[in-house]
């Protein structure tokens, strides 16, 4: 569901996304209201993907509350209490309590949507309210809807707002109003499936029977509810927090997805909104849930009767059979475990203290589940998921999440080819810890793997990694081959110490001093190449040459095996042909020739 999106919900449609691109929050942050820059993500426009991770936080405040009683703007004259629900991150923010008929100041995060509640407190009450940070001010969502329409009414249907109009189609909220709790039950948290969102449950087409048991699992709490003679199950849900469904009816599975209740009211004018605000939607796509009712077929100008997509019973053993691995954007990590439909998985590496693993190298990941479409952690609070990741170049000892305590939970894993393989029993993944082996395979980068040979002995300085993780040098010892002077290939290697164990040899070589092309000599079909020899260090010569100056085609080499040779006739060339010639060096030792760089192009024109 976006911020601004129209009655044609239950499907991605064309007019939907022209309807829900009046809004874009880019992923790496920035909102753009034009949909010229929207990002696709599984070939999903993603026209409210954010990052999820932003810790870019403003002040709001402090915040009026009005007691509703009074047609003036009279402060209330005892404490309220408001939960603050993130709804970007599907989780309470905070709890918080008027001072002086006043929300003192909020630390909230630019872009995020929040939902307002009084749900604990005996005095007060208000329906939900729902908001977006914008900008540093806090932005009332239910107003774009009405606010837009008006406009279009006031411009005329066909006229197209621009970025600034529809972002002022947004109110700003200074005050809140509540209103004296009278002993009425007013469960705004809470859709009452009873109030005609029914679910309809399907088995093989039809109308599942009674007595089957639906479970609704969130992290918050289990919900079961029964199929009743009509196959509806009437759930009821926390609003705005996402609930796996399954079944623990023998006969039957589930392929696994996530639901959620969302709000709707800024859409009452609809006759399907007329009798009711909040619905139940599908999280991994954002299509309705098992609504049915009826509608104007326009082209048989008939009332028709409508099913969104039921939930759907399955026969034992054949849930699963769509599963389809899901793929980090970064391409770090996979979780297989569902269809994942449109989600989309994010990873990261945080900065996190573990002190139960001492001095122990670790890294620390998040890894997460996306509702592209809103923009929003999509929760898969109950499953059986397979994260694979990347081992970022170590050996892995041991894998752990952090559970709701902080505590370290160890996972079974395997380690192979680079990847760990754990298991998860939902997602987002509570921390995930890798714990590293201290004996390590390290990757040594030498200042120089190649040398010229000047009569000095050469000695490469050495980093040390190993994935992620720079090696200072106290934590190694480098041992280098003897001599290191003459033409040929030495090696180093290091040792790891201290904490560490391990040991890697890499090699450099040290290759013959170059020479040039003295002069080119022309001649009928012929040229005769003459250098100055090279005694030092030096077995031979290796003469190339080519009509093409960068030597793509029609190029040959003449090698000379002795270094006292100063020169070279070369025959049976073309008449009057362009030729491009350069020389290099080279020395035999151990029977391996190491050649010096090619001397710069001479050229020269047959006769």
């Amino acid at each position: 569901m976006i911020r601004g999106e129209g009655k044609g919900f239950k499907r991605r449609s064309v007019g939907r996304i022209a309807v829900l691109a009046a809004l874009l929050v880019g992923m790496m942050g920035g909102t753009v209201f034009g949909a010229s820059t929207v990002k696709k993500y599984h070939d999903i426009p993603a026209y409210q993907m954010r990052d999820v991770y932003s810790q870019k936080q403003v002040k709001i405040g402090p915040i009026d509350v009005f007691n509703g009683r009074y047609s003036s703007d009279k402060p209330v004259d005892y404490d309220v209490t408001f939960t603050i629900y993130n709804s970007t991150l599907q989780k309470i923010d905070q709890v918080v309590t008027t001072k002086d008929g006043k929300l003192p100041e909020l630390t909230l995060t630019e872009g995020f949507n929040y939902i307002f509640m009084v749900l604990d407190n005996s005095r007060w009450y208000m329906a939900n309210r729902y908001y977006w940070v914008h900008n540093g001010k806090l932005c009332d969502i239910k107003s774009y809807e009405p606010n837009l329409k008006e406009l279009k009414k006031r411009k005329g249907n066909d006229y197209k707002p621009t970025d600034k109009e529809r972002e002022n189609c947004y109110d700003r909220v200074n005050s809140i109003t509540v209103m004296p709790f009278n002993n009425q039950s007013d469960s705004t948290d809470r859709l009452n499936g009873n109030r005609n969102d029914n679910i309809y449950v399907y088995y093989q087409g039809k109308e599942a029977e009674a007595g089957i048991n639906i479970v609704f699992t969130s992290d918050r709490e289990t919900v079961t509810a029964k199929t009743d003679k009509y196959g509806r199950v009437q759930p009821i849900l926390l609003e705005d927090v996402n609930y796996m469904v399954s079944t623990d009816d023998p006969r039957y599975e589930i392929d696994p997805f996530p639901i959620a209740v969302k709000d709707k009211s800024e859409y009452s004018d609809s006759k399907i909104w007329s009798y009711v605000n909040r619905f139940f939607y599908d999280h991994s796509t954002c299509h309705r849930v098992g609504l049915r009712y009826q509608t104007l077929d326009k082209e048989k100008q008939e009332m028709i009767t409508v099913t969104d997509e039921p939930i759907t019973l399955l026969d034992k053993g054949q849930a699963h059979k769509h599963d389809k691995p899901l793929t980090s954007l970064s391409g770090n990590v996979k979780v297989e475990g569902m269809q994942f439909k449109d989600i989309v998985l994010l990873d990261r590496k945080v900065n996190r203290d573990i002190p139960e693993l001492g001095e122990k190298d670790y890294r620390v990941m998040d890894i997460t589940t996306v509702n592209p479409h809103r923009g929003e952690i999509c929760k898969l609070a109950s499953g059986d998921f397979t994260v694979t990741t990347s081992s970022f170049g170590r050996t892995v000892d041991n894998v752990y999440r952090i559970d709701t305590n902080g505590a370290l939970q160890k996972c079974d894993f395997e380690h192979m080819d680079g990847k760990v393989r754990f298991h998860v029993n939902a997602l987002p993944a509570e921390s995930v810890v890798l714990e590293y082996s201290n004996e390590i395979n390290p990757v040594l980068k030498l200042s120089a793997t190649a040398y010229t040979y000047n009569g000095k002995v050469r000695k490469p300085s050495v980093a040390v990694k190993a994935g992620e993780k720079t090696f200072s040098a106290s934590e190694f010892a480098v041992k280098y081959s003897g001599g290191r002077k003459n033409v040929g290939k030495y090696s180093v290697t290091v040792t790891m110490k201290g904490k560490y164990t391990g040991k890697k040899t890499v090699t450099f070589r040290i290759n013959p001093k170059g020479i040039a092309v003295q002069k080119l000599t022309k001649g009928r079909k012929q040229m005769k190449v003459t250098w100055k020899a090279q005694k030092t260090q030096v077995s031979g010569y290796r003469i190339q040459y080519s009509t093409s100056s960068k030597f793509k085609k029609d190029t040959h080499i003449k090698t000379v095996k002795s270094y006292k040779t100063k020169s070279l006739k070369v025959k049976k060339l073309k008449a009057k042909k362009k030729y491009y010639v350069r020389i290099q060096t080279y020395k035999t030792v151990g029977g391996i020739k190491y050649y010096s760089g090619w001397s710069k192009t001479k050229s020269v024109k047959t006769k």
